[in-house]
């Protein structure tokens, strides 16, 4: 496959996935490239698999898992996409269209006897959400659907800050964290940005992941979305 070298390594992907413009790549190479179940099926299968794969390929990873039951890992974390873009008015009607269509399919596929009304009137009816809900509806179609997760967790990496740079002049020493978060702890110890240590329903995390995060993920914050059977 084609893979895309940027700035930020750890930002780099796959050419036909990736979430970045092609002017964004330092330089493309050509790499080898494997599923995910091929190395469950080299390696064995992991107790927690933490898919971190920039644009849709990580909804590919999950896919390959899926297709057999003894690949899928006790549990399982996605990284919630950063969405920016907002619908322009010339595109108003069409995407508001297909928003509606996409929120009703996600909301009375996991909340049962949902008001689809009442969602309507707290959620923003623009490209932001219309990509999240898509990219929500393909991932729980694979982790809720396939994969038969139940318990789910909404964590902030920000509290996880990983990257600390210390800026020096004559006068002065300032260390400055950098907008970066991590994955911080997995599993039961994992802390939903809510309830702390405590699993959810799908249900539950839904209106936080198209509604409530948006503010801070405006502000570059990532979330993770954990998953346990």
């Amino acid at each position: 496959v084609d893979f895309c070298c940027t700035h930020r390594p750890e930002q780099s992907t796959v050419l036909q996935d990736a979430a970045l413009p092609l002017e964004s790549c330092v330089r493309v190479e050509r790499v080898r490239a494997i599923t995910c179940s091929t190395l469950v099926a080299d390696y064995g299968v992991p107790h927690y698999a933490k898919i971190d794969i920039e644009g849709p390929l990580g909804i590919t990873c999950l896919e390959s898992m899926a297709k057999d039951v003894g690949s899928r890992p006790l549990l399982v974390s996605i990284e919630m996409p950063i969405l920016h873009e907002l619908i322009s008015s010339s595109e108003d009607d069409l995407l508001a269209k297909h928003l509606r269509i996409v929120l009703r399919t996600l909301i009375l596929r996991y909340i049962p006897g949902a008001k689809i009304y009442r969602w309507e009137r707290v959620i923003a009816m623009d490209r932001w959400t219309l990509e999240r809900a898509v990219f929500l509806n393909m991932t729980l179609e694979v982790l809720h659907g396939k994969m038969g997760y139940r318990h789910y967790k909404v964590v902030r990496q920000a509290v996880y800050q990983s990257r600390f740079q210390v800026f020096t002049r004559p006068d002065l020493r300032i260390g400055v964290i950098e907008d970066q978060g991590a994955s911080g702890p997995f599993g039961d110890v994992a802390i939903d940005w809510k309830v702390g240590r405590k699993w959810r329903a799908v249900a539950q995390v839904l209106y936080d992941l198209l509604v409530e995060t948006r503010p801070a993920e405006t502000l570059r914050d990532w979330f993770d979305l954990h998953a346990s059977a």
